[in-house]
């Protein structure tokens, strides 16, 4: 006798749509981003998780990328199990330091941004000619690195 579970296919929006909500509505309770109010949580991430209901691209960007998000916190889990093992009674702070939360968000970046090429092809289709333009990088690249002029002189 075989299992069937070809069905759990077609549930994918709705799945989706729980995802997104659930996530939408944590960040918003956790950040505080929009105040402390739980009915405005609750509208804004009904209409994000609603757009990724409706809109096919936005749905199949996230079975794209759900399952990269998926392997790597597995793997995540493994490595901190793994240390944990080693270390043994140490703390993990010695381990991990300030720079690896960074690169976990950065690597995590990294996949959306991959999956969001795959799924919409190359950003470069979306701009127009005159941005693509050499005089339009060489102000990009001075103003970030006025930006980062500036930074590190308030920073001192």
């Amino acid at each position: 006798m075989e299992i069937q579970i070809g069905w759990i296919g077609n549930l994918m929006p709705i799945w989706s749509f729980i995802l997104v909500f659930a996530v939408i509505y944590a960040l918003l309770s956790k950040t505080k981003a929009l105040g402390e109010n739980k009915f405005i949580h609750l509208v804004v991430s009904l209409a994000i998780s609603l757009l990724f209901l409706v809109s096919t691209k936005a749905s199949k960007y996230l079975q794209l990328t759900m399952p990269w998000v998926v392997v790597f916190i597995i793997c995540l889990v493994f490595i901190v199990l793994f240390v944990g093992v080693i270390l043994s009674g140490k703390t993990f702070e010695g381990f991990f330091k300030p720079g690896f939360g960074w690169f976990l968000v950065a690597l995590l970046i990294f996949f959306f941004l991959y999956s969001a090429v795959r799924l919409f092809g190359p950003i470069t289709k979306y701009i127009p000619e005159a941005i693509l333009q050499p005089q339009v990088y060489s102000i990009v690249i001075f103003c970030i690195i006025t930006a980062i002029v500036a930074w590190v002189l308030v920073k001192k």
